[in-house]
């Protein structure tokens, strides 16, 4: 008994069809592995980010503990009555991704986030639109933190400070 071997149009390794559901696969992998990657890229950064500014914002909480209760800026009346209150708000400062402070021309090229501080001052003597502060005063000090250019709001460190210490 002899085999019989087919034609050689019926030999083929691959036809067309074949070849284009190999190439929609190999496009369609491709695509999926790129977008894992970059989302895994953009999680790293993100976390860096979040580190570094962490660290600065934690840095300016420390320079207000060491700038002291009565030498922090006053800012303007909140409220009024029995327990007036006040609010400084402060500049806003750019930083690039390793915590290097960068000026305001410089921060749409090269800043990764901001920083911006708050002090909200409690149970202060009003005089017209300004105030004091009593020696019972609690001093509350923010460092807010926003990705920028997107302004995302990130995180807010804060820490109180009353007369005599931190």
């Amino acid at each position: 008994m002899r085999l019989r071997t087919p034609p050689a149009r019926q030999r083929r390794a691959f036809g067309l069809v074949e070849l284009l559901v190999a190439l929609v696969l190999f496009a369609v992998t491709t695509g999926t592995v790129a977008l894992v990657s970059q989302a895994v890229m953009r999680a790293g950064d993100t976390s860096r980010v979040l580190e570094v500014a962490g660290i600065t914002a934690h840095r300016d909480l420390e320079m207000a503990k060491i700038t002291g209760w009565a030498n922090l800026p006053l800012g303007t009346v909140q409220s009024t009555g029995a327990r007036a209150t006040g609010r400084w708000t402060g500049p806003i400062r750019y930083y690039d991704g390793q915590g290097v402070e960068v000026s305001a021309s410089q921060a749409p090229q090269r800043a990764r986030y901001r920083v911006q501080r708050f002090i909200d001052d409690d149970d202060v003597s009003v005089w017209g639109t300004t105030y004091t502060l009593q020696p019972l005063t609690i001093r509350r000090v923010r460092a807010e933190v926003r990705r920028y250019p997107e302004n995302s709001y990130l995180f807010t460190y804060g820490t109180l400070i009353v007369r005599g210490g931190i």
